[in-house]
């Protein structure tokens, strides 16, 4: 770093010793965390606890004006930088901010956008920094051994040979619809076994069961054909 910035002041170059770190093998650049030993970008601490605190002022509340959603939004629009599956649930709240022109116009909350404010909570409390530096090809979920389903009674899914499943939680349904959207349903699942798993199974004294395969799935042509998969 001396050498360099020795070089910069030979050639006139202007540095901003305030912008100035390094070396070190974590930098925040534009807002956003890289760690080179942890393979991954994340959110820094104070804006993480900022978005967590936003959030949870806007699921407490039943309305807000345009202007206060926006806002929200574009803090959320950042956050999937390195929140990857919280573009999933960005959408709802984009329609509802249409519903008014004027920037001081309220909109009112919705239940489903409040869930959808609700999974972000999830999501800024349980992945941030978990963004890695992308591969550039897919992984199936064949070769994870990680297959996920859900419905409007609850989810469940097979994670390399454990079962697990779990009715919707009250928080997490409807009051006027049990039946949740099918975003919400089918994603939810694989972010619990994502960010779960050490504690759901790795962990004594945990909360959640392992669950063998029940009697009446054995027969199951389908289940069977998955579970050749996941033994070769």
């Amino acid at each position: 770093m001396a050498l360099l910035t020795l070089l910069f002041r030979r050639l006139n170059i202007p540095l901003a010793p305030h912008k100035t770190v390094g070396p070190t093998t974590c930098l925040e650049y534009l807002g956003i965390e890289l760690d080179t030993l942890a393979m991954e970008a994340r959110l820094p601490e104070n804006k993480l606890n900022r978005m967590l605190s936003l959030v949870a002022s806007f699921l407490a509340r039943k309305s807000c004006t345009k202007r206060e959603l926006l806002s929200l939004l574009g803090h959320l629009n950042f956050a999937c930088r390195v929140v990857t599956p919280g573009r999933t649930f960005i959408s709802r709240l984009i329609e509802i901010s249409k519903g008014v022109k004027s920037l001081n116009y309220h909109v009112t909350l919705s239940q489903e956008s409040k869930q959808d404010l609700l999974m972000w909570h999830q999501l800024l409390s349980n992945w941030n920094g978990v963004s890695m530096f992308l591969e550039a090809e897919t992984t199936l979920a064949s070769d994870m051994q990680l297959f996920t389903d859900a419905s409007g009674i609850g989810h469940g899914g097979y994670f390399r040979g454990h079962w697990f499943n779990e009715r919707w939680q009250h928080g997490l349904t409807l009051d006027s619809d049990p039946a949740l959207s099918i975003a919400f349903q089918e994603l939810y699942p694989i972010v619990v076994a994502s960010v779960l798993w050490d504690t759901t199974f790795s962990r004594s004294g945990s909360t959640r069961r392992q669950i063998p395969v029940p009697d009446s799935l054995q027969s199951n042509v389908q289940l069977n054909q998955a579970l050749v998969t996941f033994q070769r």
